[in-house]
């Protein structure tokens, strides 16, 4: 059959087109958070030395950038349970295009730090984990876990490709230069990508869920039945036990990947590491990572969640103390690709377990409001490292505090109670 501008797509195709949005919002999550959380590091340096600035100012960026898309993911979340998915992410790619080209041309620290809240920031939660997690979940029910393990495969893959090329740009043509480049490619290339690939949901190409046929559009007393129920609904999310286990559990693992990703390419130099040799170490953790999303995605779809991340948390703590031991080259790399496995699994764990508890139709709204409980969590480390760091002459207190978030973590997994039946299906 015809599918008006998006060409010819037909009940027989073999391929599912859900999986052509799995590899669009894979390079979606790659730019928004490869971009962002895994390159800002690389550029501590030589930023600090171009404004003779401090790393706690300089590190702040980071926090700064995280708050804005904090702040806007609320409302981003009630916008993508009711619109257009598609014209979203598009208007953020168009705004990452922009700020990086506006970053290269900044004259001071405070020009950047407004760049990063109105356009990176902003963009990057437009484009990247919120709408395409919203997408995936869209798009697939039985075999969600899998394809939102391959969709989360966009970030390890941004932090294994980025930090080290985004190193090169810097030591060949500046940091400025490196900044130009990633606006073309954003403005050039991901940004019609995005435009032309994305539908919303399987129902706009005459499709279900997971690729069975349509026989015909849901009933709109079905439709409407649905949106009154997401509203009645909206005001017990914060009431969920759930929610404060879900949120506080992955905002812990997220500190410390914030953590990781901010402080380590500067704490390496202290046992003579280069820039180089760092960002060795970030790919590793984003390798591991790769590994971990795939496979965590597909024992999703079989085994208790809540297992799954708890696994996940106790690996990590086992060998969080690398960090702390003896400096070596291969010790860090070790350190990097353990901590990027347990990371990289509780990405399409989160996914899952938020659809699980609160269903399709609530699944953008939850995730919105959590990200609020795991702001404090993610943000505050990253001046924290930088002041220690001004107070202390070194990293290394700050990794060591680390240690306190796996059992706060772990804790937190007990509150997360899995409905029998999915809401909302």
């Amino acid at each position: 059959m015809e599918i008006s501008r998006y060409g010819r797509l037909s009940r027989e195709n073999r391929l599912f087109y859900g999986w052509r949005i799995v590899g669009l919002t894979a390079l979606a999550q790659l730019i928004a958070i490869g971009c962002t959380s895994y390159i800002f590091g690389i550029y501590v340096e030589p930023i600090a030395a171009e404004f003779d600035a401090s790393r706690l100012v300089v590190t702040s960026g980071m926090a700064i950038l995280l708050l804005s898309m904090a702040v806007i993911t609320p409302l981003l979340g009630h916008w993508l349970d009711k619109h257009s998915i598609r014209n979203t992410m598009s208007l953020g790619a168009l705004l990452m295009g922009m700020g990086f080209g506006c970053l290269s041309q900044a004259t001071a620290v405070w020009q950047m730090g407004l760049i990063l809240v109105l356009f990176l920031g902003v963009g990057a939660a437009m484009l990247g984990h919120l709408p395409s997690s919203k997408l995936v979940t869209n798009w697939f029910f039985v075999r969600r876990g899998k394809a939102l393990g391959f969709s989360t495969l966009g970030t390890s893959l941004g932090g294994f490709v980025l930090p080290p090329a985004t190193a090169w740009l810097i030591l060949f043509i500046g940091w400025r230069g490196s900044f130009i480049c990633l606006s073309l490619i954003i403005l050039f290339l991901v940004l019609p990508f995005v435009y032309f690939t994305v539908i919303n949901r399987p129902q706009d190409i005459g499709l279900l869920v997971d690729g069975a046929a349509a026989a015909a559009e849901p009933e709109p007393e079905l439709e409407a039945g649905l949106e009154q129920t997401q509203d009645m609904a909206l005001s017990a999310i914060i009431a969920n036990p759930s929610f404060w286990g879900i949120g506080l559990c992955v905002g812990c693992v997220a500190s410390l990947g914030a953590i990781f990703l901010t402080h380590f390419a500067a704490y390496s130099t202290e046992f003579n590491i280069t820039l180089a040799g760092a960002a060795l170490v970030i790919s590793c953790y984003s390798v591991a990572g790769m590994v971990g999303k795939l496979a965590f995605g597909h024992l999703a779809d079989i085994y208790d969640k809540r297992l799954l991340l708890r696994i996940a948390i106790v690996w990590n703590s086992l060998f969080w103390i690398i960090f702390l031991g003896p400096h070596s080259m291969p010790a860090m790399m070790v350190g990097g690709a353990v901590l990027g496995l347990g990371a990289g699994a509780t990405m399409p764990l989160w996914d899952a377990l938020v659809a699980s508890c609160f269903g399709r139709m609530m699944f953008a709204r939850a995730m919105g409001y959590m990200s609020l409980l795991t702001l404090p969590l993610i943000i505050i480390p990253m001046p924290l490292g930088g002041f220690i760091f001004d107070l202390t002459g070194s990293y290394l207190l700050v990794f060591q505090l680390a240690l306190l978030l796996f059992p706060l973590a772990f804790l937190a997994t007990f509150l997360i109670r899995i409905p029998e039946r999915e809401p909302n299906t």
